[in-house]
């Protein structure tokens, strides 16, 4: 089991429903390492999904 997460320097993942940082490169990163395989996330998360 791996997690996967950004966090600023207060262990923050997100505010006001989005996320603190948006980098292209991560966000590729997280799809290679999530693409078929069993993800856990929150409803929240599932809505931001294509087709969520």
């Amino acid at each position: 089991m791996n997690l996967i997460a950004a966090v600023d320097m207060n262990w923050a993942i997100g505010k006001q429903d989005e996320l603190l940082f948006r980098i292209r490169t991560d966000l590729r990163r997280f799809k290679e390492l999530t693409r078929d395989n069993i993800v856990i996330c929150g409803r929240r998360t599932v809505q931001t999904f294509p087709g969520g």
